[in-house]
């Protein structure tokens, strides 16, 4: 395909990409623009160049995916540990409220009765 001048919506339609997406890529240098007529035109590259484009673009976004998954799963772990943590530690307490006789208990020393 012969490369082309576009608008920045058709641009965004040919490229499938947002219009976000599109100036980070102009920024970056990975695609040119013109004015023209108090347009900006976007031209758009050759398939093979925004083939190998995108691959690098999804192969780096995949990377990151991962080391996020792997984050996150990191943190799901030491938050269940917490958690069970927590329920021993109130377990615990619940069975030493349990076997502790009342005050007056004490005082009067009438035995608990089973429950």
């Amino acid at each position: 395909m012969n490369e082309k001048w576009v608008s920045v919506r058709d641009a965004c339609q040919a490229l499938e990409i947002s219009e976000s997406t599109l100036y980070r890529r102009l920024e970056s240098g990975k695609l040119e623009a013109k004015m023209e007529d108090g347009r900006r035109l976007i031209r758009l590259p050759r398939d093979s160049q925004v083939t190998d484009d995108v691959i690098r673009e999804l192969r780096g976004d995949k990377d990151r995916l991962i080391a996020q998954v792997e984050r996150l799963e990191r943190e799901l772990s030491q938050s269940r540990e917490r958690q069970d943590t927590i329920i021993l530690t109130l377990t615990q307490q619940v069975r030493v409220l349990k076997d502790r006789r009342p005050w007056w208990s004490r005082i009067f020393k009438k035995k608990r009765e089973p429950v």
